[in-house]
C-alpha cells in the first residue's frame, strides 16, 4: 500500500519536477540568484540581480515546453532583463516567453538557442537572442563562459549595448512566431542563423535583425505597422550570397520587401547574383565591408522604395583599401530601377581607392507620370558610370512629372561617365551635379541634359553644375539643360582648373516662353574649346530670352580641325533661332593670359565687302564667337578682356542680328593679332549694327583680315567703330572698316591715342588693297572716318577710303597727326554715284611726304586755306593718286584741307 501511495505521488509530482527541471538557476548570482515561481497558469522568473535601470538573471538550464508559459517579472524602473545561460546545453523555446512589464528581455546562451514551431513570444518591449559569450551594457560585463569568476564585472566601456565573441558554429534556429511591441526591435544574432519556413519574425513599425555568419531567410518577416509604417529588417552576416536555390535567393529578398524596408550588411562583401523584386514600395539597402558586387545580367527592380548601397571600409587592412578591393560593382547589362525611389550608392570612409563602377548598366530613378527619385553617386575614389537616368524612362520614351537630381561626387578621384545622364521630365527637370577632387572624363558620345519636354505653365529646368579641382574632359558629349513652356530656366556651372572639350557641346536652351538658364564657366588655367559648342540659344518658335554666358579663364582656346567634319557650330556664343522674338544673351570671356580663336582655313584671303556679317553665317562650317539674332529680338552684347586675343584661319568674333538691332562689342587687349579669314565685328540683317569698342596697345592685322562693323541688305545702320590703339598694323589685304551693303548707313570709325599706324600692301592677289574705310557699296550713305596718331604711313597699295559706290553719300575724313606718309598708298573720298563725295581733312603738326608718280593730274582738286599756326611742312613728290576725293559720277567730290602754314610742293 506504501508503495502505491508513493508511486500515485511520483505520478502526480513528475510534471512539476520536469517542467522546474528546464529552468535551472546556476546560484552565479548569490543572494541574488534567480527564483523560479510555478503556477498551473505559467512559471513566473523573480529574484535577480538590479544594477541601475537593468536586471540580470543566470540559469544553468533554460528550455521551455509545448504549452509552457515562462515569463519574467518586471520590477518598476527596470528597461533591461538580461538572462544568461551558462551550462552546455542549447536553449530550446517550445513555448510562451513573456515579460510581466514593457521591458526589453535579452536571452544569452553561447551554447544556442532553437524556437520550435509552437513557440511564442508574448512581449510588449524589444527581444534579442544571441549566442555571445557575453554582454557589455552600462559599463557591466554579464559573461555566459565563465559566470563564477566575476558575476557583474564594473568596466570602462563605450556608453551602449556591446557583444563578445561569438562561436561561427553557434545556431539559432527559428520555425516559431516570434512577436515584439510596436516600434520595438526583434534581434537575432548568432554565429549561423536559420529562419526555416514555418517561422515567423514580426516587429510591427520597428526593426527585424538578424546577424551571423550563415544566414537562412525562408521564413516570413513582417515591420508592417499599426498605423501602415513600414519598420526594417536587418541581414547581418559576414558575406552575404544572393543567389538561386541558395539559402538566401533574389525571392527571399523579394519576398521581405513586400513588407519591410530591407538592409543587408555584410562584414565583407554582398553578392547579388540573382534578380531581385520588390512588390511593394519599401527600401532596400546593401552595406559591406569590402564591396558589393552585382552580377552580370542581373537587375534589382523596386517599386517607389529607395536603394541605397554603402561600402564602409573603416574595418578593412590598409592593403585592402589601397588595392581597391572596396568597390561598389555593377557588372555588364545589370540594372537598378527603383521606379521613383532614390538611389544611393556610398563607397569608402578611409583611404584613396574606394570606388563606384557601373559601366555598362543603367541605373533608373523615373517613375511615369510622377516624381522621380534623385541618383546619389559617392566615393572617396573613383566613380565610373553608365546610364543615369531620372525623370525621362528612357531617351526616347514616356516620362515623369518631375525628375530626381543626379550627384556624382568622389573627394578624392576620378570620375568617368560613358553613357546617357538623363534628369529631363514633363514639368521640372532635375539637377545634376558632377563633382571630383581630381578628373571628371565625359565620354558619354551622348548626352547630359535637364530640363522639360511639355509645354506645361511652371515647368522648371534644373541646373547642371560640374566641379573638378583638376581637369574636365568631354568627349562627343552634348551637355543641355532646356525649358519648355512658361516656367524658370536654370542655370550651368563649370568649375575646374582646366576644361577641354572635344567634339561636343554645353548649352542652356529655352524652347518655349521662359528666359533661358545662363552659363558659367570657371576654368583657372585653360579651357580648350575643340570642334565643339559652348553657348546659350533660344530655340525656334520660342519667345523666351536666351541666358547669358560667363567665361573666367587664364587661356582660351577655339579650334576648328581642317578637314574633320563637326556636328555644331564650334565656338562659343549666344543665339536666338528663327521665328523667335526673345533677346540673345551677353556674352563676357575674362582671360588672364591669351584668347585665340583657330579656324580650319589657313592661308591669305581676299576679303569681301559683307565679310563682316557672312563671317558668322555659313553654317555649322563657322568658327568664333558670337552673339547672334536670327530672330524679330536684340542679339547679346559682347565683351572680351585679356592680354592677348588671336584670330585667324576663318574664324571670328561677331554680334548679328537678323531682324532686331545687334549687340555691342568691347575687346581689351594688350595685343591683337588677325591673320587669314578671320574678323572681328558686328554685323546687321536688320534693325541696326551695334557698336564695336577695341581697346588695345597692339593690333595687327595680315593676310586678308577684316575688323569693323557693317549693315546688309536692310534699312538699319551700321555700329560705329572706336578704336583706341597704340600701334596699328593692316596688311597684305586686312581691312579696318565701317560700312554699309544695304540701304542703312555705314557706322563711324573713329582710331585715336595712337603713335604709329601703317596701312600697307594688298591681298596675297592683288584684288584688294590694305585699307582704313568707311565705305558704301549700296545706297546708304558712308560713315565718317577719324584718325588720330603721331605718325601715320599708308604705302603699297594701301588706302585711307570713304568712298561710295552706287547711290551713297560720302563720308569724311578726319586725320590728325604729326607726320603724314603716303609712298604709292591713297586717301581716297571720292564718289561713283549722283551723290556726294566726303571731305578729307589732315591736321600735321610736323611733316606730310607724298611719294608716288602723276600727281599733276589731280592737281585741281587739293585745296589749301590759309590758316594761323606753327610753321609746318609738306613735301609732294611725284604723287599718283595720294589724296583723292575725284567724282566718276553726276555728284560733286569733295575738299582737301591741309593744315599747314608754310608749305612746300615739290613735283
Amino acid at each position: 500500500m506504501r508503495i502505491c501511495i508513493s508511486f500515485i505521488l511520483l505520478l502526480f509530482t513528475f510534471p512539476i519536477l520536469s517542467v522546474k527541471a528546464q529552468l535551472i538557476p546556476d546560484n552565479t548570482l548569490g543572494k541574488e540568484n534567480s527564483r523560479v515561481n510555478s503556477s498551473v497558469e505559467r512559471d513566473l522568473i523573480e529574484g535577480g540581480a538590479i544594477r541601475n535601470n537593468n536586471l540580470f538573471h543566470s540559469f544553468k538550464e533554460f528550455n521551455i515546453n509545448p504549452n509552457q508559459k515562462v515569463y519574467f517579472s518586471n520590477p518598476d524602473n527596470i528597461t533591461n532583463i538580461l538572462t544568461r545561460v551558462t551550462g552546455s546545453n542549447a536553449s530550446k523555446i517550445f513555448g510562451t516567453l513573456g515579460v510581466s512589464g514593457n521591458a526589453n528581455l535579452f536571452l544569452i546562451n553561447p551554447k544556442g538557442i532553437i524556437f520550435g514551431k509552437d513557440a511564442f513570444l508574448d512581449i510588449t518591449g524589444s527581444f534579442t537572442a544571441t549566442t555571445a559569450e557575453s554582454i557589455f551594457i552600462d559599463n557591466y560585463e554579464f559573461s555566459a563562459v565563465n559566470p563564477n569568476q566575476t558575476p557583474l564585472l564594473k568596466i570602462n566601456l563605450t556608453p551602449g549595448l556591446q557583444y563578445g565573441k561569438i562561436n561561427p558554429q553557434s545556431e539559432i534556429e527559428n520555425r516559431g512566431i516570434l512577436k515584439v511591441g510596436e516600434g520595438k526591435n526583434l534581434t537575432l544574432l548568432g554565429g549561423r542563423v536559420f529562419h526555416q519556413d514555418t517561422g515567423s519574425l514580426i516587429a510591427p513599425g520597428g526593426k527585424v535583425e538578424i546577424s551571423g555568419d550563415d544566414i537562412n531567410l525562408k521564413g516570413t518577416v513582417d515591420t508592417r505597422g499599426l498605423n501602415g509604417e513600414i519598420g526594417i529588417l536587418l541581414i547581418d552576416p559576414k558575406d552575404i550570397l544572393i543567389q538561386e536555390n541558395s539559402n538566401l535567393s533574389g525571392d527571399d529578398i523579394s519576398r521581405n520587401l513586400a513588407v519591410n524596408n530591407v538592409v543587408l550588411q555584410a562584414n565583407n562583401d554582398i553578392t547579388v547574383d540573382d534578380d531581385i523584386t520588390g512588390i511593394g514600395t519599401n527600401n532596400l539597402t546593401l552595406e559591406a565591408g569590402r564591396s558589393v558586387n552585382i552580377a552580370e545580367n542581373r537587375n534589382i527592380f523596386l517599386n517607389g522604395g529607395s536603394f541605397n548601397a554603402k561600402i564602409n571600409d573603416e574595418n578593412a587592412l590598409p592593403s585592402e583599401r589601397d588595392a581597391g578591393i572596396a568597390e561598389f560593382r555593377m557588372n555588364t547589362q545589370s540594372s537598378i530601377i527603383t521606379n521613383g525611389g532614390d538611389v544611393n550608392i556610398v563607397s569608402g570612409s578611409f583611404g584613396n581607392t574606394s570606388q563606384i563602377n557601373t559601366l555598362s548598366t543603367a541605373i533608373l530613378s523615373s517613375q511615369i507620370n510622377g516624381t522621380s527619385g534623385n541618383i546619389n553617386l559617392s566615393a572617396i575614389g573613383d566613380i565610373k558610370t553608365g546610364r543615369l537616368i531620372s525623370g525621362i524612362l528612357n531617351p526616347d520614351g514616356d516620362s515623369s512629372l518631375n525628375a530626381g537630381d543626379i550627384n556624382i561626387n568622389s573627394t578624392n578621384g576620378d570620375i568617368l561617365t560613358t553613357d546617357f545622364i538623363l534628369a529631363n521630365s514633363l514639368i521640372k527637370g532635375g539637377n545634376i551635379n558632377i563633382k571630383a577632387a581630381n578628373n571628371i572624363n565625359l565620354t558619354a558620345q551622348q548626352a547630359i541634359e535637364t530640363g522639360n519636354i511639355a509645354s506645361i505653365g511652371g515647368a522648371v529646368a534644373g541646373n547642371i553644375t560640374f566641379d573638378s579641382s583638376n581637369a574636365i574632359l568631354s568627349q562627343n558629349v552634348r551637355t543641355l539643360n532646356g525649358i519648355l513652356g512658361d516656367g524658370i530656366g536654370n542655370d550651368i556651372d563649370v568649375n575646374t582648373k582646366s576644361l577641354t572639350i572635344e567634339n561636343g557641346s554645353i548649352i542652356a536652351l529655352t524652347f518655349g516662353e521662359s528666359n533661358g538658364g545662363n552659363l558659367l564657366i570657371d576654368a583657372v588655367e585653360e579651357m580648350i574649346l575643340r570642334q565643339s559648342s559652348v553657348a546659350t540659344n533660344a530655340d525656334e518658335g520660342s519667345s523666351g530670352n536666351a541666358g547669358n554666358l560667363t567665361i573666367n579663364t587664364k587661356r582660351l582656346t577655339v579650334e576648328r580641325i581642317p578637314g574633320l567634319p563637326s556636328p555644331f557650330a564650334v565656338g562659343i556664343g549666344t543665339r536666338t533661332d528663327n521665328n523667335t522674338t526673345g533677346n540673345g544673351g551677353d556674352l563676357t570671356i575674362n582671360a588672364s593670359s591669351s584668347v585665340e580663336i583657330i579656324g580650319d582655313r589657313p592661308g591669305s584671303f581676299s576679303p569681301q565687302p559683307n565679310q563682316i556679317v557672312n563671317s558668322l553665317l555659313g553654317g555649322d562650317d563657322r568658327t568664333g564667337i558670337t552673339t547672334s539674332a536670327e530672330g524679330s529680338g536684340i542679339s547679346g552684347s559682347l565683351r572680351i578682356d585679356t592680354p592677348r586675343l588671336i584670330v585667324r584661319d576663318n574664324a571670328a568674333i561677331t554680334t548679328v542680328p537678323f531682324s532686331g538691332k545687334g549687340g555691342d562689342i568691347n575687346i581689351n587687349a594688350s595685343e591683337i593679332l588677325l591673320q587669314g579669314l578671320s574678323g572681328i565685328g558686328t554685323g546687321n540683317l536688320g534693325e541696326g549694327a551695334g557698336d564695336l569698342r577695341i581697346n588695345t596697345r597692339l593690333f595687327t592685322l595680315t593676310n586678308g583680315a577684316v575688323v569693323g562693323t557693317s549693315t546688309l541688305n536692310n534699312i538699319g545702320n551700321a555700329g560705329n567703330f572706336i578704336l583706341s590703339v597704340e600701334q596699328l598694323n593692316v596688311r597684305n589685304g586686312s581691312l579696318v572698316k565701317t560700312e554699309t551693303v544695304g540701304n542703312g548707313n555705314g557706322g563711324n570709325l573713329i582710331i585715336k591715342d595712337a603713335s604709329f599706324i601703317e596701312v600697307v600692301g594688298f591681298s596675297f592677289d592683288g584684288s584688294v588693297k590694305s585699307a582704313i574705310s568707311a565705305s558704301s557699296f549700296s545706297t546708304g550713305n558712308s560713315g565718317n572716318l577719324n584718325i588720330i596718331t603721331d605718325k601715320l604711313i599708308v604705302r603699297d597699295g594701301g588706302e585711307i577710303t570713304t568712298a561710295t559706290d552706287i547711290n551713297g553719300i560720302g563720308g569724311n575724313i578726319d586725320i590728325n597727326t604729326r607726320n603724314l606718309e603716303i609712298n604709292n598708298g591713297r586717301i581716297n573720298a571720292s564718289t561713283t554715284t549722283p551723290q556726294n563725295g566726303g571731305d578729307i581733312n589732315i591736321n600735321a603738326s610736323e611733316s606730310i611726304e607724298v611719294i608716288g608718280g602723276g600727281f599733276e593730274k589731280l592737281q585741281q582738286n587739293i585745296i589749301i586755306p590759309a590758316f594761323d599756326g606753327n610753321p609746318n611742312s609738306i613735301t609732294l613728290n611725284n604723287f599718283d593718286n595720294g589724296i583723292v576725293t575725284a567724282s566718276q559720277g553726276e555728284g560733286n567730290s569733295g575738299n582737301i584741307f591741309r593744315h599747314l602754314r608754310n608749305i612746300n610742293k615739290i613735283w
